[in-house]
């Protein structure tokens, strides 16, 4: 990648998710991640739910330098620890799954407020970007952060479309439930996905994640630009 591309994918999307595009750009990297990530997650289904609650335990404790008591979690950050482990449902799964959850949404409050799906594709050889419009975003269903926006696809040449394929494979071969034992992950058939690119009149666009406590709004979190860094 040269020097130039480096900064405009910072700049989209920050280092952490930049270096994650790079990484992902690379076939060979890619496909070893993904088979030490379903072998983690091979572990993790072995085990019975003693072990599970001890390995959340000493994986709580090295990322937040605290001890856990998962049977009688206090704060925020414990309790979601606990539904971890006794809160993994085939609704939760569902709603996990950025397929899936769209005829959900569409249920509850109308389909008025999906964004737009352009396609959908389970191998990242099925893609015709001949046929896609000028802008969209990819994205997977099946984790966070898997995302990819092509502002102008003219501007990509038949290597950045190579790159864009292996980065998409790359994302296929990992189990996301894995990475921080969040298992509602599991279960989810792995999809890429065309959405229709949006943005607001500055160019940028914020994202309103409004979290409700027994059903009651509390906090609105406000994302700008999809930097995982600043944001």
């Amino acid at each position: 990648m040269k020097l130039s591309e480096y900064i405009t994918e910072i700049h989209k999307f920050g280092h952490k998710e930049m270096l994650f595009h790079l990484f992902f750009s690379f076939t060979r990297s890619a496909r070893w991640y993904g088979r030490m990530m379903s072998e983690r997650d091979r572990k993790y289904q072995s085990m019975n739910s003693r072990e599970l609650v001890a390995e959340l335990q000493k994986q709580y404790k090295d990322r937040m330098g605290e001890e856990i008591d998962i049977v009688h979690p206090r704060t925020y950050n414990q309790k979601i620890q606990w539904m971890k482990i006794y809160d993994v449902s085939a609704e939760k799964t569902k709603l996990s799954d950025k397929y899936q959850v769209r005829g959900w949404i569409a249920e509850k409050i109308g389909k008025e407020y999906l964004i737009p799906l352009i396609e959908v594709w389970e191998h990242p050889s099925e893609i015709d970007f001949d046929a896609l419009p000028r802008s969209f975003c990819l994205k997977a269903n099946h984790g966070s952060g898997m995302n990819y926006v092509v502002k102008d696809k003219t501007e990509l040449s038949v290597r950045d479309i190579k790159k864009i394929r292996k980065m998409l494979q790359g994302w296929m071969e990992i189990p996301y439930c894995a990475y921080y034992m969040e298992f509602q992950y599991r279960n989810i058939s792995r999809k890429i996905l065309a959405e229709k690119y949006i943005e607001q009149m500055s160019g940028n666009l914020f994202d309103y994640k409004i979290h409700c406590f027994n059903g009651k709004p509390e906090i609105i979190q406000v994302i700008g630009d999809r930097d995982l860094e600043q944001h």
